[in-house]
């Protein structure tokens, strides 16, 4: 029987044993032009024989969850070719692999339709969904289509435009012998040695792609230059190498004359910690994110003693409705408190806390989705830099974060809260760009 299917003009698709889905007019969102390509991509699935199926799905192992492509039937994989690749990076993927496959008749016939894809971006949140709505492509990210239930975030303020705030050396001064003695201390700009560190996973062995990351990795760095810092980026490490790097780091001569540090780790994550590239449910490859405090505390990172080590994670939680992964652990580690294991310095008999100074900034609540747009990058991302950008000239650090998370109370951005964790501040953070 024939379908007819309307977006922009009608069309003839040619489909065995399906009712004929209404005619509509080209949509005007991206949740129905997402549900017309979906639309679109069952019906020539239907097509495939059992044997074609199994081998359309060889082509895909690279870049879904081979165990969700092994149990998705028809419908299920189409909803998880649009939820992880986008309405227009699903159905070109397909005509490749149809056009591998030798399936000339289906690919012409597919080349033929005109869908008129809507530029409106796809926006990925992280955890689990329902065939159809949200459908659970792995226990560690979710993708999320619009849907009136959960509208996507449809303001951005970051945009291309802006620009880092620079503080006058006039407000500099003032502030700084204002709140002397409140505020960490800045060094020379001649003599220090600023150093930040991102560590980004966005291509996985078994988990999917974390598309438009890329985006965050260069607004993120362009930010720290921006402050005055150099620049380290890591891509794509297992958990044994991001903990490698993360010591490597933390060893760095240049902290020795530096007034502070930024580590940015984003990835894929599990209640356990943050997915190294090669995770897998049979065999778990996770950094504990306790294990970056530990690495960057007085013990272990002398060098940072005093100064502010600013730690900023985005990774999904796993199992429930998604999240960035936060440490709401409220029992104290084992050597945190303990006589015997406070630290007494060489040159004097004072004593320092193992773990001080560190401010954690994470994306989102537990059990709440983290959106992600793979056309600009993460929104907390996207909000993070540019309230950094506009307010890092007169703002402490506590006062940015607590602007970011009120952008979130509007209702287009009402989607997520970021949150503040493990705050161990006791100055006031000033970054006083330009000076």
């Amino acid at each position: 029987m024939q379908v007819s299917v309307g977006v922009g003009c009608v069309k003839q698709i040619l489909i065995l044993g399906a009712p004929a889905p209404p005619t509509r007019g080209r949509a005007a969102d991206w949740a129905e032009m997402a549900d017309t390509v979906r639309c679109r991509l069952l019906l020539h699935l239907e097509h495939l024989t059992s044997g074609e199926l199994k081998k359309f799905k060889l082509y895909l192992v690279n870049c879904l969850p081979r165990g969700c492509l092994e149990e998705a039937d028809r419908p299920k994989l189409a909803d998880l070719l649009v939820s992880s690749l986008g309405q227009q990076e699903a159905w070109e993927q397909a005509l490749r692999i149809w056009q591998n496959m030798g399936l000339r008749e289906l690919c012409e016939r597919a080349k033929k339709e005109d869908l008129g894809f809507i530029p409106a971006p796809v926006l990925t949140a992280s955890s689990g969904s329902q065939t159809g709505q949200l459908l659970a492509v792995s226990k560690v990210e979710v993708f999320q289509k619009n849907s009136p239930s959960s509208p996507a975030p449809q303001a951005i303020q970051a945009s291309a435009t802006d620009t880092l705030k620079l503080c006058s050396p006039e407000d500099f001064l003032m502030l700084r012998k204002k709140m002397a003695g409140q505020i960490y201390p800045v060094m020379e700009k001649e003599a220090r040695t600023r150093r930040a560190l991102i560590i980004c996973n966005t291509k996985f062995n078994w988990l999917p792609p974390r598309n438009g990351a890329e985006y965050d990795i260069r607004g993120m760095s362009d930010l720290l230059e921006g402050l005055g810092y150099r620049v380290d980026v890591e891509e794509n490490l297992t958990a044994l190498e991001m903990e490698s790097v993360l010591q490597r780091f933390a060893s760095c001569p240049d902290h020795q004359t530096s007034d502070s540090t930024f580590l940015v780790l984003m990835s894929h994550g599990m209640p356990s910690g943050i997915c190294g590239k090669d995770y897998r449910k049979e065999d778990s490859q996770i950094l504990p994110v306790a294990r970056i405090f530990q690495i960057f505390n007085t013990s272990n990172c002398p060098s940072l003693k005093d100064k502010p080590k600013v730690i900023i994670i985005q990774a999904c939680r796993g199992e429930n409705s998604g999240v960035v992964w936060v440490n709401d652990s409220a029992v104290p580690s084992a050597e945190s408190c303990t006589e015997d294991l406070c630290i007494f310095e060489s040159d004097a008999l004072c004593r320092a806390h193992v773990e001080k100074d560190f401010i954690a900034f994470c994306s989102s609540t537990p059990d709440n989705v983290s959106w992600r747009n793979v056309h600009k990058g993460s929104l907390f991302i996207i909000q993070l830099i540019h309230y950094f950008r506009e307010y890092a000239c007169c703002d402490h650090l506590y006062d940015i974060f607590h602007k970011v998370q009120n952008s979130f109370e509007t209702p287009k951005l009402s989607v997520q809260m970021p949150t503040i964790e493990r705050t161990t501040l006791t100055k006031y953070f000033y970054l006083f760009p330009g000076n």
